[in-house]
């Protein structure tokens, strides 16, 4: 699974960029495909962003019903759930979560590359599938109302069109932890760049938080926004020596990072908090939880 997408947040402080794109995302659609012109004026980038987030309030109900299903011992549950061909997870919340992002922005943005492009998704109509999975009766209904909810914002965005920018998916980000009963450290990602591939902004939303915590941003238009966790909504537990005073911890993955890494958050003399998903470290870094994050990649 890819961890990170073009996201920037821009804060009062600093500006916190995250950007990767593995080599194997595609487009879900060929270049072109977009009914407007690239000549024709493009609206405000944080115009996009805000429409993201209003359908991520409501496609977070169809994830906390997967979520409940998932964990749940019946066999619905381990129906949906599978493993990709690099044996990393899979779930029905991947393919409807994009399917439902890509129906918001495939006419409105020059290019969607998603995680899941392999996957063939069908919300038209009941029984919604996600390749070989079939959605069960009981969320039927939940995911009728976020079709709904999507095509309503589509239709509220008239004739707007952002026709330089590519909209990159990660429906979401920590399937693992989805899987595992760690849902709080999962997100939505949605990350935005423009023709010349420079990051121009994104939205990072945990749609299992209680309260929903989520942060999204443009540098270049000045906006911000975000609904962070506060001090004792962090469910996270932090784990070695000493942190700095007034500082965060040094943001790992869940295997432990590396002896490396350890010993540079030993010489900074920061605590090392062990977490799952990019989206999540991100956020944990606005929240003042993380002092620095580091990626380590075999690539």
């Amino acid at each position: 699974m890819w961890t990170c997408l073009g996201v920037l947040f821009h804060t009062a402080a600093h500006v916190v960029p995250i950007s990767s794109t593995p080599h194997y995302l595609r487009p879900l659609r060929p270049r072109g495909c977009l009914r407007c012109s690239t000549a024709q004026q493009q609206e405000p980038i944080s115009s996009i962003l805000e429409q993201c987030k209003l359908a991520c309030d409501s496609i977070s109900d169809l994830v906390e019903e997967v979520y409940s299903l998932i964990g749940s011992a019946g066999s619905a549950g381990a129906a949906a759930t599978a493993f990709k061909g690099d044996e990393s997870y899979f779930t029905l919340a991947d393919g409807l979560v994009q399917a439902l992002l890509l129906r918001l922005l495939i006419d409105r943005v020059g290019d969607v590359v998603g995680e899941e492009d392999g996957t063939e998704c069908r919300i038209s109509a009941a029984p919604f599938t996600v390749g070989d999975m079939v959605a069960p009766a009981e969320l039927e209904s939940t995911i009728l109302r976020c079709r709904d909810t999507v095509d309503e914002l589509c239709s509220g965005m008239g004739e707007a069109v952002w026709p330089s920018i590519t909209a990159f998916v990660d429906p979401i980000d920590g399937t693992r932890e989805f899987c595992t009963g760690k849902g709080t450290s999962c997100s939505i990602c949605v990350g935005l760049s423009d023709s010349d591939g420079r990051v121009v902004g994104g939205l990072v939303y945990r749609p299992l938080d209680e309260p929903r915590s989520w942060a999204m941003g443009c540098a270049a238009e000045g906006f911000v926004r975000s609904s962070l966790r506060v001090e004792g909504q962090q469910p996270e537990v932090r784990a070695g020596g000493g942190q700095r005073p007034g500082g965060g911890s040094f943001l790992m993955s869940p295997s432990g990072g590396s002896p490396f890494l350890e010993h540079v958050a030993s010489e900074l003399g920061l605590d090392c908090l062990r977490v799952g998903g990019a989206g999540n470290k991100a956020l944990l870094l606005l929240e003042g939880v993380g002092a620095c994050y580091i990626q380590v990649s075999s690539e």
